[in-house]
């Protein structure tokens, strides 16, 4: 190939990543909230591996304090959930900021703690009079089974009868409405609008009329009870349920909408929540630690006014996928003086492809890890595809210099027998190396999808690390002759896992979900590569 084709073959490869991350971070219009001060907004001051999980856990005054400053530029009001881990002490430096304190009180199936966070939220309620606004006694406590309908009432009861200030209990709407006679022993009715978490989830274009509805229900079945809604709100980031994906433009559009429904509506109403909270991730999947309208770094995801990006960060990226990219193009240059133009040009495009891949896959793995644990299945993960990139590039490097058949992925079994006969580090050539990390992508890939079948809720659809050797695996097998002698069996066995967890996958999840798709449609490809590597006599060729 003339050396000077290999410029405009890189220069086209670079406008598409380009064009990509542009795309990816570009600026969407998003209607306007019809204020800049938030009336109300959850509050929780954790950080890092800070838990509310934690029994032990005392949050410092000087950390509340430098949440709650930050917060009193946005907000008049803050709803708390409970008083133990030092959060006993916002009461009182929200009265400095001029914020006003809507007081939890945490209710669980444990009596003597129950009895401890009565005692403490009836003092502070007393001591404070002046920023607790109301104290709200449990939350979703019928929606988690945790105390049976009488306790709750006793707690309730206790409450109003102790503080001046009005008193409720906070549920979603179908618990309120099997429970009306709650409306009783409350001041107020407060309840949850999560269009997220519906079991008919709708995307966030519909949200509104959905919400409306709720609202209007609610006022019908409580219309001498004055109405509040406790939570609303939309996650940034995590898996997609139905139609409902979760982003920062979709988030944005969720919280300034609702905004100006609040306004139009006369909705008395609270955002969930102030700053994301990645203790979350553990019970709730990814999507649990992304709700804030901050980060967990307290940076504004995105102003309440004016176009919202989903990836403002996206310059970064894209220097980072070029950087990637020129890494196998520079071997190619280096070991393999003579390639054809196509060749050149088929490498720049899937070199900046699987770059942008790889990219967005490792921002997945950051997005979701939260322990040492989710780290190192993360990128181990990753690891997986950076390494069945690198073998691919490596067997187009090196075709012309060995037989294409040595260039097969050595099987599961043959594997197996060299690890017990003590000669896998005596192999040589590319087929072991290649077959370890197909196994392994099998195997991981199927886990995962087995997850996803029996306990989907809190998981995440692992497209962006899986894509790469998906890819890579499935253009090696069409291009180079198989074993047809080899055993299969392992890789059989997976497939017919991947196959069949592809099919549940779409009929429980629903061609809407565009995530499930895409990971029902990895499955099918990594199934369909086997079954063509176990079949196939095809001539080989170079990639």
């Amino acid at each position: 190939m003339s050396r000077w084709l290999i410029f405009p073959a890189w220069f086209l490869a670079l406008a598409a990543t380009a064009a990509f991350w542009w795309w990816q971070g570009r600026p969407i219009a998003v209607p306007d909230a019809p204020s800049k001060i938030i009336p109300c907004v959850s509050f929780a001051p954790h950080r890092g591996s800070q838990s509310a999980m934690d029994p032990e856990l005392i949050i410092p005054a000087a950390q509340i304090e430098e949440d709650l400053k930050l917060l009193s530029h946005h907000t008049r009001c803050v709803r708390t959930y409970g008083v133990g881990q030092g959060l006993d002490r916002v009461p009182e430096i929200a009265e400095r900021f001029g914020i006003k304190v809507m007081l939890g009180a945490w209710l669980s199936p444990n009596d003597a703690d129950n009895a401890r966070q009565m005692e403490v939220a009836l003092d502070l309620a007393n001591r404070f009079p002046e920023t607790v606004t109301a104290l709200i006694v449990g939350n979703e406590v019928l929606l988690r089974g945790d105390l049976p309908e009488h306790k709750l009432v006793e707690h309730l009861r206790k409450a109003r009868e102790s503080v001046l200030m009005p008193v409720t209990y906070a549920d979603v709407t179908d618990f309120w409405f099997r429970h009306r006679s709650l409306a009783d022993d409350v001041d107020f009715v407060t309840i949850h609008i999560l269009p997220y978490w519906d079991d008919d989830p709708v995307g966030v274009d519909e949200t509104m009329a959905r919400a409306r509805t709720l609202w209007k229900e609610a006022r019908e079945v409580f219309p001498n009870t004055p109405l509040f809604v406790g939570e609303a709100g939309w996650p940034s980031a995590g898996r997609m349920r139905g139609e409902a994906l979760p982003s920062r433009v979709n988030q944005a559009q969720f919280v300034r909408e609702l905004l100006e429904l609040a306004k139009s509506e006369n909705m008395d109403l609270n955002l969930i929540e102030a700053f994301d909270q990645p203790w979350k991730r553990v019970n709730e999947g990814t999507v649990g630690g992304y709700w804030g309208l901050f980060s967990e770094s307290r940076e504004e995801k995105w102003p309440l006014t004016g176009p919202v990006s989903n990836d403002p960060s996206w310059h970064v990226h894209l220097a980072w996928s070029v950087a990637i990219a020129a890494i196998p193009m520079a071997l190619v240059l280096a070991f393999r003086r003579r390639i054809p133009s196509t060749g050149w040009l088929f490498l720049c495009l899937t070199s900046h492809a699987a770059a942008c891949a790889l990219v967005l896959a490792m921002l997945n793995v950051s997005q979701t890890s939260i322990d040492t644990a989710d780290w190192v299945v993360g990128l181990a993960r990753w690891s997986l595809a950076v390494v069945a990139f690198a073998l691919t590039v490596t067997a187009s490097v090196v075709s012309r210099a060995s037989s294409p058949n040595t260039l097969t992925m050595m099987p599961a079994l043959n594997l197996l027998e060299a690890l017990k006969s003590g000669k896998f580090a005596s192999l040589r050539g590319l087929a072991p190396a290649l077959g370890l990390v197909w196994i392994l992508t099998l195997f991981g890939a199927a886990v995962a999808t087995l997850g996803l079948v029996f306990d989907a809720r809190y998981r995440d659809f692992p497209v962006l690390v899986y894509l790469v050797p998906t890819i890579a695996f499935a253009v090696l097998v069409l291009c180079r002759r198989q074993n047809r002698e080899a055993d299969l069996r392992e890789e059989s066995l997976l497939a017919w896992i991947l196959a069949a967890g592809g099919i549940a996958i779409v009929l429980l999840e629903g061609f809407v979900n565009h995530q499930a798709m895409a990971w029902a449609a990895v499955n099918f490809v990594l199934a369909g590569t086997v079954a063509y590597q176990k079949h196939s006599c095809r001539r080989a060729r170079p990639l």
